[in-house]
């Protein structure tokens, strides 16, 4: 879908990383092969390093805010959690990159098929962009409208 990214505007915000939750091990592997695919340079230049954080049921429980996951993301980098966050719809929030990155990188995990959410019910991932006034929800909260937002732009979703 095309359409304006509120809040959004042609800067990087936060620090470079990713936030992820409702993945296995298997479709984690694949969302950084597609990262590192769109941010290799050219000639085949190492990409940048993208911590990837993986949301854990205890971010959920404990109301862990967005601002708190971005502080610890080199410390959380590929740190599983003793227990997933269980999502319906897996989700991925990029910081500290470029529009014209993250439409790259949405184009690449999207293209890559990986899907996750709950057991036998597994779905292509929703993709968000972290914004300053994000900063101070938790992820319960943010998941909720990041959801809201995801099946209301689903194709097929009724427009008012």
């Amino acid at each position: 879908r095309q359409g304006k990214l509120e809040g959004v505007g042609q800067q990087a915000f936060g620090p470079l990383g990713l936030v992820v939750g409702g993945f296995g091990d298997d479709e984690l592997e694949v969302l950084a092969e597609a990262v590192e695919r769109v941010l290799s340079g050219p000639d085949g230049a190492p990409p940048p390093v993208v911590p990837i954080a993986v949301l854990g049921q205890e971010d959920f429980e404990k109301g862990v805010t967005l601002s708190k996951v971005l502080s610890e993301l080199s410390a959380r980098d590929s740190v599983l959690p003793d227990a997933a966050a269980q999502l319906k719809i897996p989700l991925v929030m990029f910081s500290g990159f470029m529009p014209i990155q993250v439409s790259g990188l949405i184009k690449s995990i999207v293209g890559s098929g990986i899907r996750g959410g709950m057991p036998g019910m597994e779905v292509p991932p929703m993709c968000a962009i972290a914004v300053p006034k994000a900063m101070d929800k938790t992820f319960a909260q943010l998941c909720e409208e990041i959801e809201g937002d995801h099946m209301a732009n689903a194709p097929g979703a009724k427009q008012p």
